[in-house]
């Protein structure tokens, strides 16, 4: 099946004849501009998510320690 859908894709490509596309001179940098951007967020949510993660942890640990110093000064 996936076959004939790449057989198809090429066939179908090649049939093209003239496509009489125009690129517009703001192409370029609206690419890198996507680019950036994508790049961007992509470091963002990384970081986000890492921090997350770490407060999740930091957060367990202190409230473990609480409890072990609450439970010694029971005694």
């Amino acid at each position: 099946m996936l076959k004939n859908l790449v057989f198809l894709f090429f066939f179908l490509t090649l049939m093209v004849d003239n496509a009489y596309a125009y690129l517009d001179f703001g192409t370029g940098s609206y690419v890198l501009q996507i680019l950036a951007a994508s790049v961007i967020g992509v470091i963002f949510f990384i970081k986000k998510y890492l921090q997350a993660i770490k407060h999740f942890f930091i957060r367990k640990a202190s409230s473990d320690e609480d409890i072990t110093e609450k439970s010694k000064g029971k005694e």
